[in-house]
């Protein structure tokens, strides 16, 4: 919903600005303070963001294994820094896309094995969903139940989004890397088609997945369904 407010405005205005990051915009219009603060607030959310993106690969691989947790979180962080730094611009680039071929390819895999191994297959599946509320009905589009409205959420995840794309330096500096203003609005394009794609394949996923362990498995024992 957000691509063409960022092709028409938001990426050619900070193109004809030729900054390095947001910030120098920051302190452009509104003082030196204004950017120091704006800086400071994004290292400290990124501080917590990075501890939750190296911690959620090393809790999948000390559940299968009897690595130590602070070892595979300190090569996981190493190997991203080492590829960043000798990649650069491209390594993050290359790296994104492998990542997104193994999330995507990943999750397509999973939803085929799992109907091929339930009972009944799809049909099951999609039976399950109706009986426990796992698809969007009309009540999820009235206003009185504001926490699961469609509307609302919608809403919110737009300005959630304009924020991310427009404000937040690791989305900025990608604009301001790429070759030309074409290249880049090629780049949010395709990002928006997979958004479309992702979004209803992990649902699915998890959908299948409900359905596979109420029929066909049962949890690991102390598994965390909170």
């Amino acid at each position: 919903a957000i691509i063409p407010l960022l092709i028409y405005f938001y990426v050619p205005f900070f193109k004809k600005l030729k900054v390095t990051s947001a910030y120098e915009y920051l302190e452009a219009r509104f003082g030196p303070s204004i950017r120091v603060i704006g800086s400071l607030l994004f290292v400290v959310y990124h501080l917590g963001r990075v501890a939750i993106v190296i911690y959620l690969p090393t809790l999948a691989i000390t559940s299968v294994s009897d690595m130590n947790p602070y070892i595979v979180a300190s090569l996981v962080g190493l190997l991203c820094i080492l590829y960043t730094f000798l990649g650069g611009f491209e390594g993050v680039v290359w790296s994104d896309f492998i990542q997104g071929v193994i999330l995507l390819g990943g999750a397509l895999v999973i939803i085929i094995l799992g109907v091929m191994n339930i009972k009944g297959g799809f049909g099951t599946v999609f039976a399950d969903a109706i009986e426990h509320k796992k698809l969007i009905s009309a009540d999820n589009w009235k206003l009185n139940t504001a926490a699961a409205a469609i509307p609302i959420i919608f809403l919110g995840n737009i300005f959630n989004n304009l924020y991310q794309y427009t404000a937040s330096q690791d989305v900025v500096q990608r604009y301001q890397a790429s070759d030309s203003l074409k290249e880049t609005n090629k780049s949010l394009w395709t990002n928006g088609i997979l958004a479309l794609i992702s979004a209803p394949l992990f649902y699915g996923m998890g959908t299948m997945l409900y359905s596979f362990y109420a029929h066909e498995a049962v949890l690991p024992k102390g598994f965390n369904t909170s």
